[in-house]
């Protein structure tokens, strides 16, 4: 983020928000290139986050957490209205969009007591009863059960060359020693794709990435659900998959997850081959993310052994893949 950026940040919370901003400070959230945060400080000492976004721009997105808000989902953290009463302000290619900042600690890092997973099951129960508006619901994608992702794997798997890169050489010698296990992955994803859309399942609101990275426990022990940028009208399934998929949560097993999530869910009949489908699908996509990255070695090498331990990891005992498989 250049100095002039930041500039251009301070003066419109000033212009759009009437924040006089004493102190703007860069926050490291995810890798995303066309998302940014920094936590500014305003004049009176209230702390805010601020969230910067370019490209495709769905203004029903930005709308959403506010709607959830007002229908008495209090889990959600929903922006502050600018000047303009809109949930964002442009700022040239970006979208400013501004949240009360919240002192917590993801799930990832923390074990959820039982009161915290029931809090999480209802308010997930909360989200997959919404009905929304037609104003809302025509801005917001639908699942389509596509093979994109799974075409990726496929190139990016038949595409290995020998390199002199000492990461890329690793990455090839792991989809080498793995190649099998992928493209049956590859293939199981494809084949419950098809039967799911045959059956034509009914479609919730869902969140698409509940993993335990974006629930957060603040000082008080609430819980928030985090990061509405993809929301999609699909079968609950694709929130349910992450309870009991090893996702990151910390300090209980899959089936203990599954237990303590679902006692505040409530009760529910669970299409399990949608759930297979989603579980595999998710890693497809994991996959066909870092190995594009990892294959391409202009990238910086440290984020590169990051991501190169993250997709190592989804084919670790008791992980991601194994998961899918038991779905």
């Amino acid at each position: 983020m250049t100095a002039e950026l930041t500039r251009e940040i301070v003066g419109a919370l000033e212009r759009e928000y009437e924040l006089r901003v004493a102190r703007l400070e860069p926050l490291a959230l995810g890798a995303d290139p066309n998302t940014a945060a920094h936590r500014a400080v305003d004049d009176a000492g209230a702390e805010w986050l601020v969230k910067l976004r370019r490209g495709a721009f769905q203004e029903a997105v930005a709308w959403l957490p506010g709607f959830l808000r007002d229908a008495r989902l209090p889990a959600v953290l929903a922006p502050v209205a600018s000047r303009a009463g809109r949930p964002w302000a442009d700022l040239g290619d970006w979208r400013l969009i501004v949240f009360p900042f919240v002192h917590a600690r993801q799930a990832r890092e923390v074990t959820l007591s039982e009161a915290q997973w029931r809090e999480l099951g209802v308010a997930l129960r909360g989200l997959h009863s919404v009905v929304l508006p037609e104003s809302l619901a025509s801005g917001i994608a639908r699942e389509t059960w596509s093979g994109e992702w799974r075409a990726r794997v496929r190139r990016l798997v038949a595409s290995g060359s020998d390199s002199a890169d000492p990461i890329t050489r690793r990455t090839l010698e792991l989809v080498h020693a793995r190649r099998g296990e992928i493209e049956s992955l590859v293939d199981r994803a494809e084949a419950l794709a098809a039967e799911a859309q045959a059956r034509g399942p009914a479609s919730v609101l869902c969140h698409t990435d509940i993993h335990a990275a974006n629930v957060l426990v603040d000082e008080r022990g609430a819980v928030h659900i985090v990061d509405w940028d993809a929301p999609l009208l699909a079968p609950k399934e694709r929130d349910l998959m992450f309870f009991g998929g090893a996702q990151g949560w910390r300090g209980v097993t899959p089936e203990e997850e599954e237990r303590l999530f679902y006692r505040g869910y409530g009760e529910v009949t669970v299409d399990r081959e949608i759930l297979a489908y989603y579980r595999h699908e998710r890693i497809v996509q994991d996959v066909a993310i870092y190995l594009a990255e990892l294959l391409s070695e202009g990238e910086s090498r440290t984020g590169r052994a990051v991501s190169l331990r993250r997709l190592s990891a989804n084919f670790l005992p008791g992980g991601t893949l194994e998961r899918a498989r038991a779905t």
